[in-house]
């Protein structure tokens, strides 16, 4: 096994124990809300919480932009010290940039997105937006300390903050017995990991160039670079979030409460056992840009061939073996049922089985830098998914959700993300030959 390898499994390694924790943890907190906030502000949590994968676009593509850059720089042993300045220069106007307009926009945003679930949650909202925005800035460096092949530096920090947001969760629980409940159990939740991430962030490149620098002009050589390629990225994240993160919108519409607390609990289980794959591919992606770079397909392909069928093997049995699990535990701490039909787990199986199909070559695809495939297929799902969601929950309630989002998978990505993937290995074939 060589080196490059070696340190991708130790980083999947350290993210897989890092997981364990965090899952732990996260459980803790959701079924001490569930206790504390009882089945109707859980749900309005729940929804709430869903932003964060659309306030995760916040960083307009910056951060894999970088770490794409420097995966290629490091590959050609060439100077990141620019890199860097411009980089952190770019982030820390977004961040100034979109805290300002959260200020000013948050009360409108409020009313139009929760008037049918929520009343006067404008504090909610504003703490919300804020944490996440600053989250996803602060971000960027997670994604730096992968293509510095130190991706368990990450994973450190996350559990930091897990264990500090459960000791936070717990606090509110124990001594708080006022009236806002909601706020004050989302404030240690969502404002601790910001606060550990942002101070990260500047701790780190801080280190790498000096503080004058930091400030000085920009190089728009570089600021042009990461912005064009990272604005492909922000557009691509868009889209998966329109169709990854469309399901609580439908819910929130369709489902009844203790529904909408049932597929919280098992979105976040399958986000659990996805993590365990997805952390694979996250430490692949920078070995995968140096792979093309280098003119490495054939190895690269079989890396592919390999993890996608070690996936599609353990995952789906994992998720039976967890929701087997959920089904016993979790009803004992809600009063309603929560039981979770073989229909249902099928459903959940049968689309992370997809998810894996398609993560893998769409993660090889956007290691290459070549990202047409998705503004040609992506928009279609897009189109699909959103009435697919909505009718089918309509008729078939929490297993709707399931049906509608597989079904725009398997009508577009799940088979054209490989066949595109192909494409490209066989023209980069040619053109190192």
């Amino acid at each position: 096994m060589n080196n490059g390898l070696r340190i991708c499994f130790q980083v999947t390694g350290a993210a897989w124990a890092a997981r364990i924790i965090s899952i732990s943890i996260n459980f803790f907190i959701l079924f001490t809300l569930l206790s504390f906030l009882g089945t109707d502000s859980y749900a309005i949590a729940a929804i709430v919480l869903s932003l964060k994968g659309w306030f995760a676009l916040a960083d307009f593509g910056l951060g894999l932009s970088l770490q794409n850059y420097l995966s290629e720089s490091l590959a050609k042993n060439e100077e990141t010290k620019e890199l860097f300045k411009t980089a952190f220069q770019l982030a820390v106007v977004i961040l100034s940039f979109l805290l300002l307009a959260t200020a000013f926009m948050s009360h409108t945003l409020d009313e139009v997105l929760f008037t049918k679930i929520a009343n006067n949650n404008y504090d909610v909202f504003l703490l919300i937006s804020t944490s996440y925005i600053v989250f996803s800035i602060g971000s960027i460096v997670y994604k730096v300390f992968y293509a510095l092949q130190k991706g368990y530096m990450a994973h450190l920090f996350q559990i930091f903050s897990d264990i500090l947001c459960g000791i936070g969760v717990l606090t509110v629980k124990t001594y708080y017995t006022g009236q806002s409940k909601l706020f004050f159990s989302l404030l240690p939740l969502t404002g601790i990991p910001a606060l550990v991430t942002i101070t990260v962030f500047f701790c780190f490149f801080c280190s790498k160039v000096s503080i004058s620098s930091l400030f000085s002009s920009f190089s728009l050589e570089y600021c042009k670079k990461i912005i064009v390629r990272g604005f492909s990225f922000w557009l691509i994240a868009l889209m998966a979030a329109s169709i990854l993160l469309i399901d609580y919108i439908v819910a929130a519409r369709t489902l009844i409460n203790t529904d909408i607390v049932q597929y919280n609990i098992s979105e976040k289980g399958l986000s659990a056992i996805f993590f365990a794959y997805n952390s694979v591919l996250i430490s692949l992606h920078p070995k995968f840009t140096e792979m093309h770079t280098k003119g490495l397909h054939q190895e690269m392909h079989l890396i592919i061939k390999k993890t996608c069928l070690i996936g599609c093997i353990l995952l789906p049995a994992l998720t039976f073996i967890c929701f087997a699990f959920i089904n016993s535990f979790a009803t004992h701490i809600v009063n309603e049922s929560l039981f979770y039909s073989k229909y249902t787990l099928f459903l959940m199986s049968f689309y992370l089985l997809l998810r894996i199909i398609t993560d893998t070559f769409a993660i090889a695809i956007q290691s290459t830098s070549k990202t047409k495939a998705f503004f040609i297929y992506v928009p279609i799902q897009i189109l699909l998914n959103f009435p697919l969601q909505y009718y089918c929950s309509l008729k078939f309630g929490l297993n709707g959700i399931y049906i509608g989002l597989t079904s725009s998978f398997l009508l577009t990505v799940a088979w054209a993300m490989p066949w595109e993937y192909y494409k490209i290995h066989k023209r980069s074939k040619y053109i190192h030959a």
